[in-house]
């Protein structure tokens, strides 16, 4: 492991994008076209949506109109249905029948059935009257007014309504009991005519027949015609209109007046269409019903401004808000590229090819293949395919190595807009791939989140580790002198293409020891994972539970620096498992005391760690807050009597005459009450802690310093060398001197 760079001041990245956005015209072209590129796809979102809603409200059009034509037509089907029956019930009266079927009848019996056809009359309020005709006498008898008059007894030569008349007539060309529309002066209705085969005569004429005559009125109150929006239809299978209304008037031909929908005349089924009425001009939405048993059509037309009344505001108002800041965008990008222009070389031309890569898409769907590389292991024959296809810089079948890339914190990109985090994500990728094609085919990867992956296929001779080394720093260095950003790199060791996954997870893995390296670091996996007989150091977590028992803060903070000390260069899972047994083991502490009994349990995440020191200072603050509660349960003093002793201790630990003796002088005190007073605040005797600060610091030198091993031992208080080799070797089973070539 080494670090690349030296340290610099930083600078907030924001800042140096701002810089660069405000003086570099590649920016004000990314500008214009992303203004464009936005636009037209907010655009296309908004009229796709736009016609998603139209075709919803029309179909809800549809659906409402359709069930509105169906209620209609219930209750049309009902009311004729109620006019037949009292068609038939007067036509079966016995007390009409002298007027209906005999050559003559009384008087008293004319008058009796005058006056039952005017009870039939008031059954039904929209029924306008009832004519019997007896074609034997050639008489009319009516319920209600004809020119004034109430229930008449008129013969057939002088009876005014000569329509009806001709409807008797001319019955073979109407079915019995329907409905048949017609007019009298100015009044339309429908007549049901009531007749059966014992009625007609050896001519082939009527004897006799029922007119039940309903006003058109009728049927507009049940269409609804007027009321709300559109307007109601009904016409019979031959496409006569049946109803009545200013601009569909009864018995006019529907395909005459709307020929654009003259095709629903012969519709067996309910349906819809659009149109563009020759009546008004205008788009409507033609709803239709199945004919029903008399052949009647119900239609609905709806004008389709009114369906797409709130769509088409909503569209209006949406495109000239995107009109305008799209020409405010523009406007502002040609002003400024007005006022500055700077040459733009090869950044100009990397920046280009990306932006053609994404207007096509052709980028996003390249990344996407590559980033499933990593994942699962790729497969022979779709990977040649897709190397032509995309125009892959790897290498199949040469040796291949993943490197894992990722900012040293996180401040510096989360203030970044997801725009300009995209941005610099593609700039990383640039750099990194410019830098690594001195020696690799490479292809780099935006894994998002802030990662980024790098596959790097050997094209001649595999580098070695020394030139890897110096390649990767040179690449932190370009990145942090472009971007004014830090990194760290993983790099896992060569391996099969195949086994690509593997390596990527490897090359993560020794990303994560950058938490003990700090920032600017490059871990290959070869040179960190050295450590493979890991033993978690049970005797030292046991040592830290009773220093935490009873008070000891420092000493709880050294043991804990030891034994995370001991997990560097180890795999990922053991500096994992090991923090996580420590939490545990805390947490079982902290349930000794009842300051902790609520409270919540103490947790590590090690992704939102970016340094060694960040644990620790979690881990210090929760050995704190142990420390105070068990001072606090089993009294302060003896604690503090305990922390002076150490305090002494690591003032003079390097004076050879430090003893308990000297310590009790110190103090004030008799050495053998110092000694079981500190024996029981802190679980150990003050000669073991001697020794223990004494090694401990022996260890730092031996690791950190250039001294001699003599002058090591001389240092730490320790009376001779060959006592020192004999407890250093008896606590860590090897020499100094062995200890300082291993560290």
């Amino acid at each position: 492991m080494t670090k690349s760079g030296s340290e610099k001041q930083k600078i907030p990245l924001s800042n140096i994008l701002e810089r660069r956005m405000r003086f570099d015209p590649l920016f004000l072209h990314n500008l214009r076209m992303l203004l464009t590129i936005v636009t037209v796809l907010m655009l296309s979102l908004a009229m796709t949506l736009f016609i998603s809603f139209e075709r919803i409200s029309r179909r809800r059009a549809y659906d409402q109109a359709l069930e509105q034509l169906e209620q209609t037509a219930v209750s049309t089907a009902d009311l004729v249905e109620t006019i037949q029956q009292i068609t038939f019930q007067i036509q079966q009266d016995s007390t009409i029948s002298p007027i209906l079927l005999h050559n003559q009848a009384t008087s008293g019996e004319k008058a009796i059935a005058i006056q039952q056809l005017s009870r039939y009359q008031y059954i039904i309020q929209s029924l306008s009257s009832i004519y019997i005709y007896n074609g034997r006498t050639n008489t009319w008898y009516t319920s209600c007014a004809i020119d004034g008059y109430n229930n008449q007894i008129i013969p057939g030569e002088a009876f005014p309504d000569q329509t009806a008349v001709q409807l008797v007539d001319e019955y073979l060309d109407y079915q019995a009991y329907r409905a048949v529309p017609r007019k009298f002066g100015s009044q339309s209705y429908y007549t049901f005519l009531g007749y059966g085969l014992t009625h007609k005569g050896t001519d082939g004429n009527l004897n006799c027949a029922v007119l039940v005559n309903v006003s058109a009125s009728w049927l507009s109150d049940v269409i609804g015609y007027g009321k709300g929006e559109g307007e109601t239809i009904v016409m019979d299978n031959k496409g006569c209109i049946f109803s009545d209304s200013p601009r569909f008037p009864m018995q006019s031909d529907f395909a005459e007046l709307l020929p654009e929908a003259a095709d629903i005349i012969h519709c067996e089924k309910a349906g819809f269409m659009l149109i563009k009425s020759s009546l008004t001009g205008e788009r409507c939405l033609l709803t239709y019903t199945a004919p029903d048993n008399m052949g009647w059509q119900y239609i609905r037309l709806i004008p389709y401004r009114l369906i797409t009344k709130s769509i088409d505001r909503v569209r209006d108002m949406t495109v000239l808000i995107l009109f305008i800041f799209l020409m405010a965008g523009l406007g502002a990008g040609w002003f400024l590229s007005r006022l500055i222009y700077r040459p733009i070389d090869e950044f100009k031309e990397s920046i280009s090819r990306l932006e053609n890569n994404e207007r096509e898409n052709f980028f996003t769907l390249r990344n996407t293949y590559l980033r499933t590389l990593l994942y699962t292991p790729p497969s022979g024959a779709d990977l040649s395919e897709k190397i032509k296809e995309y125009g892959l810089h790897i290498l199949p079948d040469r040796k291949v190595i993943a490197a894992y890339l990722r900012a040293d914190h996180r401040a510096d990109i989360q203030q970044i807009s997801a725009a300009g985090h995209s941005a610099l994500l593609y700039a990383v990728i640039n750099i990194a791939c410019e830098v690594a094609d001195e020696m690799f085919a490479a292809e780099g990867i935006d894994m998002q989140n802030g990662q980024i992956a790098l596959i790097l296929s050997a094209s001649r001779s595999l580098p070695s580790k020394e030139q890897q080394q110096m390649l990767f720093a040179r690449m932190i260095d370009m990145i942090e002198s472009a971007l004014s950003l830090s990194i760290s790199i993983g790099v896992s060791d060569p391996g099969e293409f195949s086994s690509l996954p593997a390596l990527f997870e490897s090359a993560k893995g020794n990303w994560f020891q950058r938490l003990f390296t700090g920032d600017h670091s490059i871990i290959i996996g070869s040179d960190k994972n050295r450590i493979t007989d890991y033993r978690y150091p049970e005797k030292k977590e046991k040592a830290l539970a009773d220093a935490l028992m009873h008070g000891s803060y420092e000493k709880a903070c050294a043991l804990y620096l030891e034994i995370i000390e001991e997990c560097t260069g180890a795999p990922l899972y053991v500096v994992n498992t090991t923090v996580l047994r420590l939490a545990s083991m805390c947490n079982q502490t902290a349930a000794n005391f009842p300051a902790f009994k609520e409270a919540c349990p103490f947790f590590i995440n090690l992704s939102l760690y970016e340094s060694v020191d960040q644990l620790n200072r979690s881990f210090y603050s929760f050995f704190r807050s142990i420390c105070d509660a068990a001072i606090q349960q089993t009294g302060g003093k003896n604690s503090q009597l305990a922390e002076a002793v150490n305090r002494e201790i690591a003032k003079h630990f390097s004076d050879p005459s430090l003893s308990v003796d000297s310590l009790a002088d110190t103090l004030g005190l008799s050495a053998s009450y110092l000694g079981r007073v500190y024996k029981t605040s802190t679980g150990r005797t003050i000669l073991d802690f001697i020794l223990e600060t004494r090694m401990s610091e022996a260890r730092r030198l031996l690791k950190e310093s250039p001294l001699s091993i003599s002058e090591i031992a001389r240092q730490c208080g320790f009376s001779s060398d060959s006592y020192f080799y004999k407890l250093f070797r008896q606590e860590h089973g090897m020499t100094p001197a062995a200890y300082r070539k291993a560290k």
